[in-house]
């Protein structure tokens, strides 16, 4: 199986051979006859540098492909990032979006209790662009981005991506990537993407969330044996109670959880799902009411509701999976959704997708683009390496850096794709040792128990 998976990710990187780029270059109207500075040449350009093509001046850039034998001037490489190159870019992470979709790639098994299939985390990062970009791209204030992003944990494999203006919402991309949608799938996101009718349809389509609850939500629980119209019909108004929040955290001690199997959600929708709450300790609390204050100054509010910032000490679940999945795995399960913000930590802090300085859009959106190809190269390789680790050595890696060390070296791993499957498969070899010296999750962390 190891062999299997190795060569199926050795495919992945065979996109970027030199006949299969220059043909796409071709289809995207980037290349329009032959020239001494090839698609494949300017490919290579920007593995070399990392995917960054904002931070390295032309000046640089030019230098770089002189060493390679390759003489252009600033202002003719700076003629090169046009709309035809976007598109060649553009179409490149497409292709291979689609096709590790549909290549059976390694990913970790869960164990037989598991209920679900994939752990789908969705979540944005926005950042902000030269006010030149307003048009295009406008943000909360001046010109910004942001990038919609999901992935399945359990294989690395990306499964939506949208990059939008910076004042776009998160809820309407929560429902356009329903679309990838397959029964057992389990959703994890944060409060951006809440809605009521998003959880119906994924429960209607057997699959799985997993969600925290806005505070200013509303629950009811039924009451036993509600008023009936003479025609046997519930009175609506007086079929359910109303559960207050605030009046269950005074009765529940720190650190502990409550549950209710069934429980009814939204003022109007009634929506019945499984609610779990967890008491906080003093210290993560007063944590909660700072992050809070913060977030409501920055939208221009003074301070949060009342009801809301007493229920800092709270955090309230939403699910429907079943009571099989205990309440604590449930905060395991929860826990997971904070890979998504480490491989925004990993895009920003290591491969500086957001910062930007004032030159031409085509170049910034041939960067953007550039960077999500080795990130997503970087995620699927990392996916591999962590299956590898994981059932040879019984330890688990840290994803976050193993992907950093992928990115640094995505030229290599493209020049190796193109020798024999056995220099390819020793290359990946050395790596494991690497990665069990350098990449290992902190032993201080909790014991990994989602998988077998």
């Amino acid at each position: 199986m190891y062999n299997q998976h190795n060569l199926y990710l050795k495919e992945r990187f065979q996109l970027f051979l030199p006949k299969n780029i220059e043909q796409l270059a071709k289809e995207t109207g980037f290349i329009k006859r032959e020239r001494q500075f090839s698609a494949s040449d300017f490919l290579s350009l920007v593995f070399r540098q990392n995917a960054n093509l904002v931070q390295p001046s032309l000046n640089n850039l030019c230098h770089d492909l002189e060493k390679h034998h390759i003489n252009i001037t600033k202002s003719g490489l700076n003629k090169r990032f046009t709309t035809e190159a976007v598109d060649f870019f553009k179409a490149l992470f497409d292709r291979l979006f689609q096709y590790q979709l549909q290549a059976p790639l390694a990913e970790m098994k869960l164990k037989k209790d598991s209920p679900y299939k994939r752990i789908r985390i969705i979540d944005s990062t926005s950042f902000k662009l030269p006010k030149s970009y307003e048009n295009e791209y406008k943000g909360t204030r001046d010109a910004g981005a942001k990038i919609q992003f999901e992935f399945d944990y359990l294989s690395e494999k990306l499964l939506w991506f949208n990059l939008d203006e910076g004042k776009s919402a998160d809820s309407p991309a929560g429902f356009e990537r329903l679309a990838s949608l397959e029964k057992g799938d389990l959703f994890l996101q944060d409060l951006g993407y809440y809605h009521l009718d998003l959880f119906e349809q994924i429960h209607l389509s057997e699959a799985f969330y997993l969600s925290r609850a806005r505070m200013d939500s509303q629950f009811f629980v039924e009451v036993d044996d509600p008023p009936r119209h003479p025609d046997g019909s519930f009175i609506e108004s007086q079929r359910y109670q109303r559960l207050y929040m605030e009046e269950e955290l005074k009765t529940l001690p720190r650190g502990q959880y409550r549950e209710w199997n069934q429980i009814y959600v939204g003022r109007h929708k009634k929506m019945p799902t499984r609610c779990v709450i967890y008491r906080h300790d003093e210290v993560q609390e007063a944590k909660n009411i700072n992050k809070r204050i913060r977030s409501y100054q920055k939208k221009c509010r003074s301070v949060p509701k009342e009801n809301v910032a007493a229920l800092s000490g709270l955090t309230i679940y939403i699910t429907n999976l079943p009571p099989t999945i205990s309440v604590e795995k449930i905060t395991q399960l929860y826990r997971v959704r904070w890979q998504i913000e480490l491989r925004f930590k990993t895009w920003k802090s290591h491969l500086k997708i957001h910062q930007i300085k004032d030159m031409k859009m085509e170049r910034w959106l041939c960067h953007v683009y550039c960077q999500c190809i080795v990130m997503l190269l970087s995620m699927i390789t990392t996916g591999f390496i962590r299956k590898v680790v994981w059932k040879t050595l019984n330890k688990f890696i840290s994803e976050d850096l193993t992907i950093r060390m992928i990115s640094r070296m995505i030229n290599r791993l493209v020049l190796e794709s193109k020798k024999s499957a056995r220099s390819w498969s020793l290359f990946f070899k050395s790596l494991i040792p690497t990665t069990e010296k350098f990449n290992l999750k902190s032993t201080k962390s909790e014991p990994h128990t989602l998988f077998v």
